[in-house]
């Protein structure tokens, strides 16, 4: 009686794990997918210890520290919305609903994510460890707490969250609009120091062109269904991106911010490649495994960006390169 019990209580866990193979084998179903992103998490955890070991042990601490409680906040994050997910739409709602199994179900989660926290902390500055479990705790109580009061604030059943329409970040006045935050500290304070300036202006454009390059999945499959090229499809999506960079640059080049100009440029190329990953990825694989794939490219192009800079526009290339074989050819049918 107590096996049948152990192995109800398990349903939940076995279940997402079986999801997460299966998104992970979909994803990385060549070897050349495998074989990235295994160099990528090696690459990154050099880079890691290579950052971390010359720095003082508070500057490791608070940065090991930071790392932790984010993950086990994002963990904590995940799990709840699991939960919700399969008491309302889940094929094993009881389940969910049960806190005996639930806490079977989050338990061994926390625990794989807290290993993987401390394995980072023991290759990027093994002092750190004891850091690294205490912070990742605090930030998954953290994270448990948050989710369960903003449920509670918004009732008893999920409310549908409030969706951005993907679709009119692709207009051109979307562009037009995202160019103002951009251009207004380089009206406001120019006299400010040049390298905040840069910072500043950098991370604006950065988080803005981020926000352009997001396109609906179902969208982009049901135009490769219906015919269209990927070229098209590219370029029907890139108009508010095009725009926004044409006017901040020009607005850069207006105000004599010739280094300015210079950053969002960078900005726009790289936020262009990122939408173009995202286009190629989701014609041929499911949004999650589409994202996967994506996240391993620009992982793999900032790795390389900061080892070997005269290598980067050869390792974007190449990303882009994969992803367009694989989609070109994607023939979809109905049924």
């Amino acid at each position: 009686m107590a096996d049948v019990t152990d192995w109800i209580n398990t349903r939940l866990f076995r279940h997402d794990r079986m999801v997460v193979v299966n998104e992970l084998r979909a994803g990385l179903s060549a070897w050349t997918d495998r074989l990235i992103a295994v160099a990528v998490a090696l690459i990154a955890l050099v880079a890691l210890h290579s950052w971390l070991s010359p720095r003082p042990l508070i500057v490791a601490g608070w940065a090991i520290a930071g790392l932790a409680a984010a993950s086990g906040a994002s963990g904590a994050r995940l799990i709840e919305q699991r939960r919700i997910f399969h008491a309302y739409d889940g094929i094993i709602a009881a389940d969910a609903l049960a806190d005996r199994a639930w806490r079977r179900y989050a338990a061994p989660i926390h625990a794989l994510l807290c290993g993987i926290v401390a394995f980072v902390a023991l290759i990027g500055r093994p002092a750190t460890l004891g850091v690294a479990i205490i912070s990742y705790l605090v930030g998954a109580g953290c994270g448990h707490i948050a989710s369960r009061i903003m449920r509670r604030r918004s009732g008893a059943t999920p409310s549908a969250p409030l969706r951005l329409d993907r679709s009119l970040l692709q207009r051109p006045i979307a562009g037009a609009l995202a160019a103002i935050p951009v251009t207004l500290p380089l009206l406001f304070f120019s006299s400010a120091a040049t390298e905040a300036m840069l910072v500043l202006t950098g991370v604006i454009a950065g988080a803005v062109a981020l926000m352009l390059t997001l396109v609906d999945d179902g969208a982009i499959r049901f135009m490769a269904l219906s015919g269209y090229k990927v070229g098209r499809i590219i370029g029907l999506h890139s108009r508010s991106l095009l725009v926004f960079s044409l006017l901040t640059v020009l607005a850069c080049l207006i105000l004599s911010a010739s280094a300015a100009a210079i950053v969002i440029g960078c900005v726009a190329v790289a936020a262009f490649g990122v939408m173009t990953a995202r286009i190629l990825a989701y014609r041929v694989h499911a949004k999650r495994s589409a994202d996967l794939i994506v996240g391993i490219g620009a992982v793999a192009a900032v790795l390389a960006g900061v080892a070997l800079p005269l290598l980067l526009p050869l390792v974007v290339v190449a990303i882009l390169w994969q992803l367009y074989r694989r989609a070109a050819p994607a023939t979809w049918l109905l049924t």
